[in-house]
């Protein structure tokens, strides 16, 4: 009988820690998630084991292993836990976000605190494990991101003070920026793509030009020393591009319109 009840025992106790273990298996292997690729062109920043993959604020996986490509382009290794890993498809978008410390304050403040991350942008669809990370966070998409917006191009002889992120400005005021700028056709004009916000659309009206007000003006006047007039150090330092419209009963501007930007020497003449 104490045999029985011996074997009884062992059989219980096997039959637990049988259980046991299945049951830590599968915490453990709902826990681990899925691994994905990402390759980039620069990963500076991240640090494997460290660094998270957000969305949203919340963390969903982690970098586990960076490697180099065959042409030299960094591969991240990571996990994505197994309820985030159902939200990625083919068309899902990747970005490093660092902080970044400019005129208009600091931007990604909480990379600061956390170390750069990876951010996501899911989106459904097929199945993939294998993803090319944008150097940038996106601004537009094939979604229509930013459809609201007004997209204007501006045609300027020189760009001196002009880059991406150069703000918009009426009167002072911060209505849109620059998004990109390129060599027209010509080879002899460069073409500045600009975005407004939808609240400030109404403004840019057929009418309208745009002058390029980086920088500062000097005059000098006889009896009072020279005056000089800096729009802002912000505007000084950074660049920045107004905009006049001289008649607000013009037909409104649409998509794709062009307009011509004056030069800073141009608009001192008009002053």
């Amino acid at each position: 009988m104490r045999n029985i009840i011996l074997t009884l025992m062992i059989w219980i106790l096997a039959f637990t820690a049988i259980t046991a273990g299945i049951i830590l298996s599968y915490d453990w292997y709902r826990q681990h998630g899925v691994e994905i690729q990402i390759t980039f062109n620069d990963a500076s920043g991240l640090v494997p084991g460290q660094s998270k993959i957000i969305y949203r604020g919340v963390a969903i996986g982690t970098v586990r292993e960076i490697v180099l490509n065959s042409d030299g382009s960094p591969i991240l290794k990571a996990r994505i836990s197994k309820r985030a890993s159902k939200m990625l498809g083919k068309g899902s978008k990747f970005w490093i976000v660092r902080p970044e410390l400019g005129l208009n304050g600091v931007k990604n403040l909480g990379a600061i605190s956390t170390g750069n991350y990876v951010a996501i942008d899911p989106v459904a669809g097929p199945t993939t494990y294998q993803f090319y990370g944008l150097e940038h966070e996106p601004n537009e998409d094939e979604d229509g991101l930013h459809r609201e917006f007004l997209h204007i191009v501006l045609r300027a002889k020189a760009v001196s003070g002009i880059s991406s992120g150069t703000p918009i400005l009426y009167k002072g005021l911060n209505i849109g920026e620059v998004t990109s700028l390129s060599v027209a056709k010509d080879l002899r004009t460069i073409l500045i793509k600009v975005i407004i916000a939808k609240e400030y659309k109404n403004l840019i009206r057929k009418s309208s030009y745009f002058g390029n007000v980086s920088g500062f003006h000097t005059s000098f006047h006889l009896f009072g020393g020279s005056n000089i007039d800096v729009d802002s150090v912000k505007t000084l330092l950074i660049g920045g591009i107004s905009l006049f419209t001289p008649n607000l009963a013009v037909a409104p501007a649409r998509n794709g319109d062009v307009f011509n930007m004056l030069t800073p020497e141009e608009m001192r003449e008009n002053d």
